[in-house]
């Protein structure tokens, strides 16, 4: 992606604006090849910076002060720079009810603000993000509900050359309301790479996922089996495993449990699903 000088990459949901940092200075590097900064002088190397700004680099975000934010963090206070950051109001409600509207919104060149893509339909070459996991939906005490699959089925949806997202890990076996789009996700034979990061506050040291959180990688030209990596303090845990993630009818999080899952099935036996109720157990209300 970044070899392609003229790649365009849409984050959707910039806080701080961290995620398009990292792949304008990439495409940046690029161009600059390997020619030094200091061997270029300052007036070309802030112009190039904003060609790369300006062409390359788009981001959604859900309120105006990520917005304001996401540019302070790409440009400064570069009022010559053209930055192409869009607040969406009612973002997850419009991904939820309306998501023809927000493919309009984010490939419509209009909505950009950028004369350079007036009249034009834009074709991203990657989306990426970390989407909002959950949003409070009035339920119990402190009920939520996730909202993190709306924003990958946005970015596939797409049709981009690849997606990369950040979510948690939970989509894997449950969730309210992920049935869907486990079984959407899992027989989506696009996805590359799933990492998976299980235990808690890695690699965000601050921050309780319960169920740890993962990161894949959907590659449009892609159609195969899925590679598999579990981490355990910053290192793979096992060996990495590619597998066809639809196999079962949720995601096995362990590649060395598979193998012996297969064993088990192979005997035909009744399983434990047909014998105990997941709603009364042995016949208990609880």
């Amino acid at each position: 992606m970044f070899d392609k000088p003229d790649a365009k990459i849409l984050e959707i949901n910039s806080k701080s604006g961290l995620y398009p940092l990292y792949c304008a200075y990439s495409l940046y590097r690029r161009k600059l090849g390997d020619v030094p900064e200091d061997a270029v002088t300052p007036a070309a190397l802030a112009k190039l910076w904003r060609e790369v700004i300006a062409r390359s680099l788009f981001v959604v975000c859900k309120t105006p002060m990520a917005a304001t934010i996401t540019k302070r963090t790409l440009v400064g206070y570069d009022e010559k720079a053209t930055v192409n950051a869009q607040y969406i109001k009612n973002l997850v409600e419009l991904l939820k009810n309306n998501p023809k509207k927000f493919y309009n919104k984010v490939c419509g060149g209009n909505a950009w603000n950028n004369k350079e893509f007036e009249m034009k339909m834009l074709k991203f070459d990657a989306v990426v993000g970390n989407p909002p996991y959950q949003e409070d939906d009035g339920g119990f005490a402190s009920s939520a509900s996730p909202v993190y699959q709306l924003f990958v089925d946005a970015a596939t949806s797409l049709q981009p050359h690849c997606a990369t997202l950040i979510t948690p890990s939970r989509w894997f076996v449950g969730g309210k309301g992920l049935d869907d789009f486990r079984s959407r996700l899992l027989s989506d034979h696009h996805l590359r790479l799933l990492v998976d990061f299980p235990l808690l506050y890695e690699p965000f040291s601050n921050v309780k996922i319960r169920g740890g959180i993962s990161y894949f990688l959907w590659d449009g030209d892609y159609n195969g089996p899925c590679l598999v990596t579990t981490m355990e303090g910053g290192k793979s845990a096992g060996k990495s495993v590619e597998r066809y993630l639809d196999e079962f009818d949720i995601l096995v999080r362990r590649n060395e449990a598979v193998p012996i899952l297969r064993k088990v099935r192979k005997q035909n036996e009744t399983t434990m699903d047909a014998e105990v109720s997941s709603r009364k157990p042995f016949g208990l209300p609880t």
